[in-house]
């Protein structure tokens, strides 16, 4: 660990936490189960936690935790499931899957924020033991090597944490929600551009168009002269699909199909890909 500030020191998760209690539920008592999946590993929140009744539980369910507890799953370390129990988490009961860090005259935050480093992911999943079920031990976790800062800057530096991480939340769900956001916009200019609104203003202005009828007109030529579309190059349209009439359109536009504007030598052909089709 590289120089330390004055005043602070090293130290290992063990000598500033304690083990919890265990117990087995009584077979009517009703309690709320935090179990690895009851924790989002991106907010480091119990989120989901089960409610359940002893004689339902299932063996692993013995850990109480207190508010303040930091629980730190040994299971798959490198997916960093960790939380600090909330107040309205009080007295349940974790998975054995879990180990439980009571923090003993440190804050709270300090080791909940120590367990999220990549120092401390790193070290775990370099410990890791057994292939199809990878975890970690108990003394693995309460073996880590950390700095202790004193107690009034370690809540400083939590409350700092705290208020940086809160932002860095709301960035995200707002990047969250931008993929919708630039496919609503993509969906409205595809719309203006096949509907002639997005080049209205450029119709207004003086240059001459060519009408598209005439182009139109060209294509059949030209399809004529190609010797037309072979039978069997495209099915023919399906009934009552095609509702668009020339009057929904600018004035100088035409109505095709998709045929008119190929080669007619050339079928059309729709390969799958995935859950859509290319044409």
């Amino acid at each position: 660990m590289s120089a330390l500030p004055p005043s602070w020191t090293e130290t290992i998760l063990g000598e500033i936490t304690e083990d919890c209690t265990q117990r087995v539920p009584s077979a009517d008592e009703a309690f709320k189960y935090i179990d690895i999946a009851s924790v989002d590993r991106e907010t480091k929140r119990i989120v989901s936690p089960q409610d359940l009744i002893g004689s339902k539980a299932p063996s692993r369910a013995r850990k109480v935790v207190r508010t303040g507890d930091v629980i730190v799953s040994m299971t798959r370390p490198n997916l960093n499931a960790v939380a600090l129990v909330p107040r309205e988490i009080d007295g349940q009961i974790a998975s054995t899957g879990f180990d439980v860090l009571r923090p003993l005259a440190v804050e709270p935050r300090w080791v909940f924020y120590t367990v999220r480093t990549k120092a401390f992911v790193d070290a775990m999943s370099d410990l890791v033991q057994g292939a199809l079920y990878p975890a970690v031990r108990s003394k693995d976790v309460r073996g880590f090597n950390t700095a202790l800062a004193p107690l009034s800057e370690q809540k400083r530096i939590a409350d700092k944490l705290d208020a940086l991480l809160a932002r860095v939340d709301a960035c995200r769900g707002r990047l969250d929600r931008v993929p919708g956001i630039l496919k609503r916009f993509r969906q409205s200019v595809l719309a203006a551009a096949t509907s002639g609104e997005l080049t209205r203003e450029w119709r207004e202005e003086p240059p001459t168009l060519v009408d598209a009828r005439v182009l139109s007109s060209k294509l059949e030529a030209a399809h004529a002269a190609a010797g037309g579309h072979k039978p069997g190059n495209a099915a023919p349209p399906t009934d009552g699909v095609h509702d668009l009439t020339t009057e929904m359109f600018p004035s100088g536009w035409s109505l095709l199909t998709l045929r008119d504007l190929v080669r007619p030598s050339l079928p059309m052909t729709v390969r799958q890909s995935g859950s859509g089709s290319l044409l």
